[in-house]
């Protein structure tokens, strides 16, 4: 799924679903026959929601032609094992760490209760690996029914395009990244026009690279408020 794309402007629903190499789409009659006329989604299967051929498969059709068997998962699903997830490595080598299902979703959910209170529908932007702490931002925004925008590797020419061309609400980096914004003039740029409601880094212990990040970022609209276990900057 990529967010709404009924609600984005056509190109960029295009752009968003040709990215994410969606195997389905599930849209109106309206819009089916241009993403079927679209090269980048001709593999893709169109479901159409408010009807049905030659516009695309009727989603309704499909829906009631489905067992009627309700699913039971298996038993003690709860605890078996969802992702795999690594440590940062500060206190040695990273370790690789199995999570449950019932843990990972307390978690994720707690993370938006208390920590990530991403907005309904809105974009979250992720510069560090999902095997990481940006993997945390995941769940919390799907349960928002956000987008999430992550990149293949850390690129700062990339993500200063990419949050020219998205309006992101969220974003995660850790203080490395945070250092390396500080010295990217385009990012730096894209970042004080974006509008971003919330910066999430997590904690530096250098008071002074905060002091300074403080006042360069004071200077583009944005307010740096410091405090273990996390710095969060606010619009």
């Amino acid at each position: 799924t990529v967010g709404d794309i009924e609600s984005l402007p056509f190109l960029e629903a295009i752009r968003q679903l040709a990215m994410a190499d969606v195997r389905a789409i599930v849209t109106t009659v309206e819009r089916a026959a241009a993403f079927r006329d679209e090269a980048t989604l001709r593999d893709a299967l169109i479901l159409v929601s408010d009807g049905g051929p030659p516009a695309g498969e009727s989603l309704a059709a499909i829906l009631d032609g489905a067992s009627a068997t309700p699913f039971t998962p298996p038993p003690n699903l709860e605890e078996a094992d969802a992702i795999a997830r690594f440590t940062s490595g500060s206190t040695g080598v990273p370790k690789g760490i199995l999570v449950s299902h019932r843990a990972w979703l307390v978690r994720a959910v707690s993370i938006l209760a208390e920590e990530i209170k991403v907005s309904r529908h809105s974009t979250t932007m992720v510069l560090g690996a999902l095997s990481h702490q940006a993997g945390l931002f995941v769940l919390p925004t799907f349960l928002r029914q956000g987008t999430l925008v992550t990149f293949d590797r850390f690129d700062l020419d990339k993500a200063a395009a990419a949050l020219a061309a998205a309006k992101v609400a969220t974003m995660q980096m850790v203080p490395t990244m945070l250092h390396m914004i500080l010295e990217h003039a385009p990012m730096r740029a894209a970042l004080a026009r974006s509008g971003i409601a919330v910066l999430f880094s997590s904690h530096d212990p250098d008071h002074a690279f905060l002091c300074a990040s403080r006042a360069l970022l004071l200077a583009e609209g944005r307010v740096l408020e410091a405090g273990a276990p996390r710095e969060v900057i606010r619009a």
